[in-house]
């Protein structure tokens, strides 16, 4: 609920309603020593900053990632298990386990394939109309809404809520005050930006307090899939045709079908029709079952925050101030890094 300050100065203030701030949200509040006497601001507008998070197939898969070959490769592993914790665990709802099909259609995409996850072997799927390469395994699918909804309303941490856009931050005697759209001020000691792309978009407000800016290396990718609602029979599927996703989610909620995604470079909401359609004709004739025309889907856009090779961002802004914090970089890996990140983190809040 949105609120008017009745705390003079918050502890905190975190900006960002999507996965990252989420994940911190829900983490934090499961320790108690730590959220128990610790004050809250939270803002975020969807409105004129609305999260990647809504705007995304939301699967979570290990993808064949092998231990000690790359950093990013690294976080990938940790923060799929850290997921796989929670999803046994809490047993949250908006998400549910299933059997990844992944094939490839000619000799390169094989090869990748190949390379990815070392041993191939035929696969008969009662979705696909011939037998092909490629490997099977499980993985997770997401409704955002229902599972972002279920990391709320099991976020039981003190926390007023500002339903506003964060127009402009000044420092004042040690203190941030944090000025609204509406011309209110929130003041707070500590801020923790998880505003995904738009960290990239508004990195003007935040140059005067970047210790050691990383935003000129930073990219925004828009990333654009067909979705509609349709009844393709009782169960959730999760295929991989030559990279490109076919994605149907079965649930109370839903009877979804996802086809994509065509990634653009830039924070540019307008579909690249033209790479969707390639995908679309790609994938249809390989199906068992009618998805129609592709003018009978919609288009869903994306804002994703790429960092420098790929890697989480996870760090203080004002170098060994520690008063400023951000979360970035979760691009493709959101449900999942999101949550590796807000355990590194609190760390750093609280630990340094």
């Amino acid at each position: 609920m949105e609120k008017t300050s009745n705390i003079e100065i918050y502890d905190l203030a975190v900006i960002g309603n999507g996965i990252a701030a989420q994940s911190f949200l829900w983490n934090l509040s499961l320790q108690e020593s730590k959220s128990q006497n610790f004050s809250i601001a939270h803002i975020y507008s969807e409105k004129l900053a609305p999260a990647c998070t809504l705007r995304s197939s939301a699967t979570v898969s290990l993808n064949g990632i092998d231990e000690d070959v790359s950093a990013l490769g690294n976080d990938m592993r940790e923060a799929f298990f850290l997921f796989d914790e929670l999803f046994k665990k809490y047993r949250p709802i908006g998400v549910e386990e299933v059997t990844r099909t992944v094939v490839s259609t000619n000799e390169n995409d094989t090869k990748k394939l190949t390379r990815r996850y070392k041993t191939l072997k035929k696969v008969n799927s009662q979705r696909l109309n011939t037998e092909f390469d490629g490997t099977e395994y499980n993985s997770y699918i997401i409704t955002p809404e229902v599972f972002t909804e279920w990391l709320s309303s099991n976020t039981q941490i003190k926390k007023d809520e500002f339903l506003l856009f964060l127009k402009n931050l000044e420092k004042k005697d040690d203190v941030y005050h944090l000025i609204l759209e509406d011309g209110q001020i929130i003041k707070a000691k500590k801020i923790l930006f998880a505003m995904g792309a738009y960290s990239k978009i508004f990195e003007k407000m935040l140059a005067p307090f970047d210790a050691d800016s990383i935003e000129s290396k930073n990219t925004i990718k828009a990333g654009t899939y067909f979705e509609k609602n349709i009844d393709l029979g009782p169960k959730s599927f999760y295929l991989s045709i030559d990279g490109h996703q076919v994605l149907y989610r079965k649930n109370a909620s839903e009877s979804k079908l996802i086809i994509g995604s065509a990634t653009t470079v830039g924070a540019y909401e307008t579909p690249d029709y033209a790479a969707l359609s390639l995908i679309f004709n790609k994938v249809k004739p390989l199906l068992t079952f009618d998805v129609g025309e592709m003018q009978s889907f919609k288009t869903v856009t994306g804002l994703r925050h790429k960092g420098p090779k790929r890697l989480l961002i996870c760090n203080a802004i004002d170098g060994e101030g520690k008063t400023l914090f951000r979360i970035n970089g979760l691009y493709k890996n959101g449900y999942t890094m999101g949550f590796l990140a807000s355990k590194r983190m609190i760390d750093l809040i609280f630990n340094g």
